[in-house]
């Protein structure tokens, strides 16, 4: 799958979702409307999510379950959706799972 750059993710989540694409395809991205603390939309987020083979995603919902454990002070930081998102996206294997126990077991 050809990786694209953030401003063509930007402009194709953006216009997926003007024509209620994403709202009618999966109810995941209707979860995720409006922007982060750094103003990107979270669509961004999702869509690279979407684009991620199963190493890269184990590899990133190890780093994020860890860093929302680390900002487990902060009820609004980023981290916290974003391991939601990388859950909802996980939920078709035990990607989720595996990531879980491997950070658990580096504590």
């Amino acid at each position: 799958m050809k990786k694209l750059t953030t401003e063509q993710l930007h402009e194709q989540t953006q216009e997926l979702y003007s024509l209620g694409v994403y709202k009618n395809f999966d109810p995941i991205y209707e979860k995720y409307k409006g922007t982060d603390n750094y103003k990107k939309p979270k669509s961004e987020y999702l869509a690279k999510l979407v684009q991620m083979d199963n190493f890269e995603l184990l590899k990133e919902a190890k780093s994020k379950i860890w860093l929302s454990a680390y900002a487990a002070n902060n009820p609004r930081s980023d981290y916290h959706w974003h391991v939601d998102a990388i859950y909802d996206e996980c939920k078709k294997s035990s990607i989720y799972t595996l990531a879980f126990k491997r950070t658990e077991q580096s504590l």
